[in-house]
C-alpha cells in the first residue's frame, strides 16, 4: 500500500513491514514532517518483498515477528539480493538479542531497536539521518 508524501526528485521511499495497524500509524506520524517522503507498507514479510521490488525503498522499517512470513525470512533475502538490497534496515522488536541470535541474527549494519525503547522522535531522527546521509553521497 502506497501513501506518498511530498513528490520531487530528491525523495526517499521508506518500506514498513508491520502487522499492527497502530504501530503502522504510529510510524506515519513519526515521519510526518520529514519533507520529501514517500511511506509503503506491507503486512507481512512476503508483501513486504513485494513492495520492494515495485517501489525500490531507501529504507526499511520491519518488525520481526510477523504471521505467515516474517521478518527474518525478508531481511534474509533482501540481503543476499543486490538488486532490490535497500541501503537501510531499522528492525523494531520485542525479540531480545539472544532471541534474534537463536533466530539467525540480523544483516549487517542493521539497526535494531527494541519496542520498549521506541520513540517518535527516535524514529524521525534515525530516517532523517540516514536519508541525509543517503542524499549528501548521491
Amino acid at each position: 500500500m502506497h501513501s506518498p508524501g511530498n513528490t520531487g526528485k530528491a525523495g526517499i521511499t521508506v518500506l514498513i513491514v508491520e502487522d499492527n495497524e497502530l504501530l503502522i500509524d504510529f510510524y506515519r506520524q513519526a515521519l510526518s514532517g520529514l519533507g520529501d517522503i514517500s511511506i509503503v507498507t506491507a503486512r507481512n514479510g512476503y508483501e513486504g518483498l513485494i513492495e520492494v521490488c515495485e517501489h525500490q525503498p531507501q529504507i526499511v522499517i520491519a518488525d520481526l515477528s510477523m504471521p505467515q512470513f516474517d521478518g527474518f525470512k525478508m531481511l534474509r533475502i533482501l540481503d543476499h539480493d543486490p538488486k532490490h538490497r535497500p541501503a537501510h534496515f531499522i528492525v523494531i522488536t520485542g525479540l531480545d538479542e539472544t532471541a534474534i541470535e537463536s533466530a539467525g541474527g540480523l544483516p549487517d549494519g542493521t539497526h535494531l531497536i527494541p519496542k520498549k525503547l521506541l520513540t517518535t522522535s527516535l524514529i524521525h531522527e534515525l530516517v532523517r539521518t540516514r536519508s541525509c546521509a543517503m542524499t549528501t553521497s548521491a
